[in-house]
């Protein structure tokens, strides 16, 4: 076919860490901006496009994906004073709007949709509070996959005229007074996390009250109490990090700021809970436990211990309705229960299902709350609960084309390499039966205390509607079974993770569920971390990966965008010990000349600004220039102008990802191709 894979130059740029010299020979494509870099990726465009428009099952996959992807979807319901909210995609529609929801909590009235106050199709909006007088509401303007986001500020009665427009930047916490005039945020800088008080929405002027004492690598997420009159603050050093601090300050930051908690090498997680506050940690109990206090009196001496530590993990929390609810693992499905704060009674709350469920919004004194949970083969539907007897009800039930029972979900563990049990679950379509050696995607995520949960998928429900196979390995760094899972893959760690993920794929093909070259690894994020360290430590493991929007240079990933926040977790390699275990797995490190690698399909864009894009265009590179040979494979950059780490892009852009992803894998292991889109020898 001559599709030509562009060629990369090379630098002889080396650098010494603790005396080992480390060559850097594509440093140049980390500047964006350069009119090299420009060039380049203009041209590792056109290569996959080339590749894109010749695989012929694109069509099928997207018109499955647009199907399954342009139904209702519904956000969590805000209701106060009367007033309800939610963001709401219609049937058909590419970007959810803003509604008014009735009494019964079901959409009445479109109040704001992203066309009314931008012009860009790749826009959207999320609602980010309401004020409890029901009058006033905040949201975030998004631009792309980008992170950062405009904060609005407008009335009920008239949802396009700003009160209050609020920079672009890294929001958290977003929180009005009670009639809307006033506002509380926390906003991320160069200097670190701060909070800020706007006393006037009319007049806009912010002042800050809280944070100067932290820095870069910290994060402050901030609750303000029901009667206006205090803030909860509670600062994480890094975004995994095993210690966070909670602070308690009154809402106008005059007075020096009460210490609930700053002197424990463990992490907290604080709410208001009426006339308490309640405290969830992970202090003494890796799988977490609730404190309770009273709020004027919240010294440590007074905590009492409501929820203890199980087996099941605690996975979320809230305080609505007067009770508190716990979401746990069992599994890797959830379960929840609901605690009375005064006797410490627990009631089991009957979910729909197997599958995961959100922990229930709402305020301390409403009688409803509201939740979501979705399955492997249900979406995401919003349900309402009451508080009082548990009693649940479904809100806007979603209708999908699509027949749960004509899919199933196994579950199964295998041993890793250290022989540790992991869970494995498999995904099929009944009429596919047990074929064996189907074509098969594996992915997992292994970080950050992050459990992978049954979750419903437009992307796997039409991989399998073609008769593959898709399996999810709950491996170690994830939360799936608490923090010591967790801890068993981060630093030092890690390379239990990638273990556990290589023993999975083999454990695929040694139960006859594929073969190695039929199978796909697929990972995002910290998985495309995953994936890159899987194909530099184990090329001849799979057909193909697709790894997105990856971290994949851990030698300087911490110097860019917002990665310093990850330090806890990875380490850094400015500290000589943590040097050498990120050095031994760094995927763009670890790439070997004239090697037989899977074909690779990094996707990533240019909105990222949470991982920057660097890492796929470094990484690309590396690879493409590794093996120049007649029997190489491809690797092809998916680089989009648009495209992020967030989610809120309109509904075709997210299909044509998901079309372009699903055919490259499913071409690339049925009818291997080489760099240059021949059909190779090999091909099945």
């Amino acid at each position: 076919m001559g599709f030509t894979p562009p060629l990369t130059p090379e630098e002889n740029l080396q650098e010494d860490f603790f005396g080992n010299v480390v060559v850097d020979k594509y440093r140049w494509l980390e500047d964006a901006d350069s009119a090299p870099t420009i060039e380049w990726v203009a041209a590792q465009r056109l290569y996959c496009d080339h590749f894109i428009r010749s695989y012929p099952s694109r069509v099928v996959f997207h018109k499955r994906l647009m199907e399954l992807m342009q139904t209702e979807w519904m956000s969590v319901p805000v209701v106060r004073a009367g007033t309800g909210l939610a963001m709401l995609r219609k049937a058909g529609e590419s970007r959810p709007s803003l509604w008014r929801l009735d009494k019964s909590a079901m959409p009445m009235e479109r109040l704001l949709e992203t066309s009314d106050i931008s012009s860009s199709s790749e826009s959207s909006i999320s609602l980010a509070d309401l004020s409890r007088d029901g009058h006033v509401f905040a949201y975030a303007l998004r631009n792309g996959g980008a992170d950062e986001v405009e904060i609005r500020i407008a009335k009920v009665g008239s949802p396009t005229a700003s009160l209050l427009r609020l920079p672009i930047g890294r929001y958290s916490g977003i929180q009005l007074s009670h009639d809307g005039s006033k506002l509380w945020f926390s906003r991320y800088s160069e200097r670190g996390p701060r909070v800020y008080v706007v006393d006037d929405v009319a007049t806009g002027q912010e002042r800050e009250i809280f944070g100067e004492m932290f820095g870069p690598g910290d994060m402050i997420g901030i609750e303000l109490a029901s009667d206006d009159r205090a803030l909860l603050a509670t600062v994480w050093h890094g975004s995994s990090g095993d210690h966070s601090e909670v602070y308690m300050l009154d809402s106008e930051g005059l007075n020096k700021p009460f210490i609930v908690v700053n002197d424990i090498q463990a992490r907290f997680d604080v709410s208001f809970a009426g006339d308490y506050i309640v405290i969830a940690t992970r202090w003494d109990a890796p799988n977490g436990r609730v404190f309770v206090a009273d709020k004027m009196d919240a010294g440590r001496t007074n905590w009492r211990e409501i929820v203890g530590q199980r087996d099941q993990p605690l996975q979320s929390y809230s305080t609505v309705g007067g009770m508190l609810f716990v979401v746990r693992l069992e599994g890797s499905a959830c379960l929840m229960e609901r605690f009375d704060l005064e006797d410490g009674s627990v009631t089991s709350i009957a979910l729909p299902g197997r599958g995961t469920v959100s922990a229930p919004e709402g305020d301390w004194a409403n009688t409803e709350a509201f939740f979501n949970f979705s399955s492997w083969f249900e979406p995401s539907t919003v349900y309402g609960i009451d508080t009082a007897t548990g009693q649940i009800r479904v809100i806007n039930p979603i209708k999908i084309p699509l027949d749960a029972a004509l899919y199933t979900a196994q579950e199964e563990t295998y041993q890793s390499k250290d022989a540790t049990a992991i869970p494995i679950t498999i995904l099929r379509k009944s009429s596919a039966g047990q074929a064996a050696s189907a074509p098969t995607i594996l992915t997992g995520y292994g970080g950050f205390n992050i459990s992978i949960t049954p979750t419903f998928s437009a992307g796997i429900i039409t991989w399998l509607d073609q008769g593959g196979v898709y399996a999810v390995a709950n491996i170690r760094g994830g939360g799936e079974m608490g923090e010591s899972w967790h801890r068993a893959g981060m630093r030092e760690l890690k390379q239990n993770v990638f273990d556990d993920f290589a023993a999975a794929a083999n454990w695929l093909v040694n139960t006859g569920v594929t073969t190695h070259e039929r199978l796909a690894l697929r990972g995002g994020s910290n998985g495309g971390l995953l994936v890159g360290a899987l194909i530099t430590q184990h090329p001849h493991i799979c057909g193909a990966a697709v790894c997105a929007v990856p971290l994949l240079d851990m030698v300087r990933y911490h110097k860019f965008l917002v990665a310093r926040f990850w330090i806890p977790e990875y380490g850094s390699s400015d500290n000589r010990d943590e040097f050498d275990w990120l050095i031994k797995y760094s995927p763009y490190h670890n790439v070997r000349r004239n090697v037989s690698y899977p074909a690779v399909l990094f996707v990533t864009g240019e909105k990222d600004t949470r991982v920057d894009p660097l890492h796929a265009r470094k990484m690309t590179a590396a690879l493409q220039m590794a093996n120049r040979s007649e029997q190489a494979r491809p690797v092809i950059l998916h680089y989009e102008a648009e495209g992020g780490h967030s989610a809120g892009r309109p509904v075709e852009a997210e299909a044509n990802v998901g079309a372009d992803t699903l055919a490259f894998v499913y071409h690339e292991l049925t009818e291997p191709r080489g760099a240059d889109g021949t059909f190779l020898k090999t091909a099945h």
